[in-house]
């Protein structure tokens, strides 16, 4: 932020993070190709970051790209999953769990192709979250922990900090 990342002439910066994305994502599919208990370690403390980084670039670029007219589809989208992010991310976790762990499907020990196992859980999951976090925009505000953790800041509202 203090680079001026969100600034509206921030293309150049963008552009680099963009590259740094694209770094991450060869890195990691070169690191799940290879394997191992290290590729399991690099692909989630180092290459997720750079990934990171492509995706906030990716989205900033499509926010400053969409004009006065508002966001388009992808970004409407965005903004869905957005306001149920706790949801999604729950959402998220219990699928994941389900296909892949022992007490669900088992898919995770059922093969010994983890990149393909890998990629296509994470595309049926990135399908099936944004799907329901739009149902969830059309039937509700927010999804249902952030309704619970709504209603649990107004049963209990912070208390003021004493001056002094």
């Amino acid at each position: 932020m203090r680079a001026g990342l969100l600034d509206p002439g921030a293309a150049r910066l963008r552009r680099r993070l963009l590259a740094l994305g694209v770094v991450g994502i060869v890195a990691e599919g070169v690191l799940l190709v290879a394997g191992g208990g290290c590729a399991v370690l690099a692909t989630r403390y180092g290459t997720a970051v750079l990934v990171s980084l492509g995706v906030l670039a990716l989205v900033l670029q499509a926010q400053d790209r969409r004009g006065a007219d508002g966001p388009r589809w992808v970004g409407r989208r965005l903004a869905e999953v957005g306001r149920c992010a706790l949801s999604c991310y729950v959402l998220q976790d219990l699928l994941v769990a389900a296909l892949c762990h022992g007490w669900g499907l088992g898919w995770a020990a059922t093969t010994d192709d983890r990149p393909r196992l890998t990629l296509g859980v994470h595309l049926l999951v990135a399908t099936i979250v944004p799907t329901v976090a739009h149902v969830l925009a059309r039937t509700a505000r927010h999804g249902p922990p952030e309704a619970v953790g709504a209603r649990v800041q107004r049963r209990f509202p912070p208390r003021p900090v004493p001056a002094g």
